[in-house]
């Protein structure tokens, strides 16, 4: 991650005789969205103005870091898609940065409303000052990259294979910490400065490492040996606990069968490490590890790629990435699904829910499962249980995505009261995993007035959806607010279903 702070143009915090324009507008007249990624929170006062500072607050920095990923994925797709899916996984990748942001100490608008029982909060950072920053840090690891790879090919070409091997190890980690800034940085309105002095690509590093490492992948725990080693000799951690996420299939957020397969072996393969210990999250809890594991998988002409990244828990600061190639006979013989069984009709609803999907307004919803809110996959017979959380007063609708195309109401227009903010409510109902298989996706709205109804139709208990998605999203998101002064907020989370 990016050791930086960003730059706010902001004045101290301070409580106003009336409600600031930015209350109303969302910090869009004191800070032009052309210019300025905002965030904008609120949150409940009640009795304790300090706790109800800090929720705003954070509401407010949430928003922001959402707005940079939104912006970056919207400028990804237009301006990099024609570049393949090296471009998709470098705004994947980017994305994810942006996500992982330490913003501690950020300096925030704040306005409390105590007659509407509301506090405010505002943060705004330039984009210009998010480009500017971001590709100074680039330049910089750009030097770095270059000093490792000239030491690895002195010390390659001197016979001193482990310390080639070593800095080829840095490189890589460097070089994965360079593009990101440097993706960020151009899709952030900026223009990366032109080098006359190239450095090495991902598949150079690799093919060097492959090679001073001596062990060829003729199997998935090969490849999963592959990753652990690079992790561990790039980060040189004396000791670490580690969350493994599951793999997911390019930026999609889906797993597969080859997702869990992976997550077992690395588990594995991290565990054999001394002082390396590897942690379960249990839901609910905040978790005991101090670096979270995540990777995607890439198709590629007779293999598959398969990139890891660790970085740290608290701030989120990049420790190191690492990469393996796996042939496509290995996949073969394992007779592993990359996809699930309904990929393509999956993909074509993720493009229906990031069409007009609400964003800010300072109301928040939050979802989680059992198994937590990120590579999520359950096999035939587990159970599954949803949790939602708001920090507003207001109306919850869940619909649930099946992987043969129904989709079921959940939940409708259920009110939590200001008892119940920013605690997490569990549906009552526990959901057993069973055919169809494929991915699924749990659609979590939240309101401050009650939702338009939805025609469905009740069938074994549940109320499935009689309309089409396009309906139902149109009446939930609505076109417009439905009177002045109605929040909405929504998330999603991506699911994969499988065989045991």
């Amino acid at each position: 991650m990016m050791n930086w702070t960003l730059l706010l143009l902001l004045a101290s915090a301070r409580v106003w005789a009336a409600p600031p324009a930015w209350v109303a507008d969302e910090g869009r007249s004191a800070f032009p969205l052309e210019r300025y990624f905002t965030g904008y929170g609120q949150a409940v006062l009640g009795s304790d103005a300090e706790q109800c500072r800090r929720l705003a607050v954070d509401q407010a920095k949430s928003a922001l870091i959402q707005s940079v990923s939104v912006s970056i994925k919207s400028s990804g797709s237009t301006r990099l898609v024609q570049k393949g899916e090296e471009a998709s996984e470098s705004v994947s990748s980017a994305v994810e940065s942006v996500s992982a942001l330490d913003i501690k100490g950020l300096k925030t608008e704040f306005f409390s409303e105590p007659k509407k029982d509301r506090c405010h909060a505002l943060a705004a950072a330039g984009k210009a000052d998010l480009a500017a920053a971001y590709g100074a840090k680039s330049e910089s690891l750009r030097g770095e990259v270059a000093a490792l790879v000239s030491d690895a090919r002195r010390a390659e070409s001197s016979g001193d294979r482990s310390k080639a091997l070593e800095r080829y190890l840095d490189a890589r980690a460097k070089l994965a910490d360079f593009q990101d800034a440097r993706s960020i940085a151009a899709l952030a309105g900026g223009k990366p400065p032109e080098s006359s002095s190239p450095l090495p690509g991902a598949g150079e590093l690799r093919a060097a490492i492959n090679r001073l490492a001596e062990r060829p992948v003729k199997t998935l725990e090969d490849a999963a040996w592959l990753l652990a080693f690079g992790l561990k000799s790039a980060s040189d951690l004396p000791d670490a606990r580690v969350q493994v996420q599951p793999f997911t299939f390019r930026d999609t957020k889906m797993t597969s069968p080859l997702s869990r397969y992976l997550k077992e072996a690395l588990e594995s393969r991290l565990a054999e490490a001394p002082r390396w210990t590897v942690v379960a999250p249990k839901p609910g809890q905040a978790s005991a590890a101090a670096f979270l594991l995540t990777g995607t998988y890439w198709e590629q002409a007779g293999s598959v790629r398969l990139v890891a990244r660790l970085r740290r828990l608290e701030g989120g600061a990049f420790a190191a990435a690492a990469e393996a190639e796996v042939p496509a006979a290995v996949l073969a013989a394992a007779k592993l699904d990359l996809k699930p069984e309904n990929y393509k009709d999956a993909l074509r609803d993720q493009g229906l829910f990031g069409a007009d999907e609400l964003q800010g307004g300072g109301l928040s919803v939050d979802a989680w499962t059992n198994k937590g809110e990120d590579g999520l996959f359950f096999s035939r017979g587990e159970k599954m249980k949803v949790f939602v959380r708001l920090n507003l007063p207001g109306y919850v609708r869940l619909i649930y995505h099946l992987a043969d195309g129904k989709r079921v109401l959940l939940l409708d227009n259920y009110y939590l009261d200001a008892g119940k903010v920013n605690q997490a409510y569990e549906l009552p109902q526990e959901f057993e995993c069973d055919a169809p298989f494929g991915a699924e996706t749990l659609q979590a709205f939240a309101s401050t007035d009650k939702f338009s109804a939805l025609a469905t139709r009740n069938q074994d208990g549940y109320d499935y959806l009689a309309e089409d998605l396009g309906q139902a999203l149109v009446k939930t998101r609505g076109m417009k607010r439905a009177k002045a002064g109605t929040l909405k907020a929504e998330t999603r989370l991506t699911l994969t279903t499988m065989e045991k």
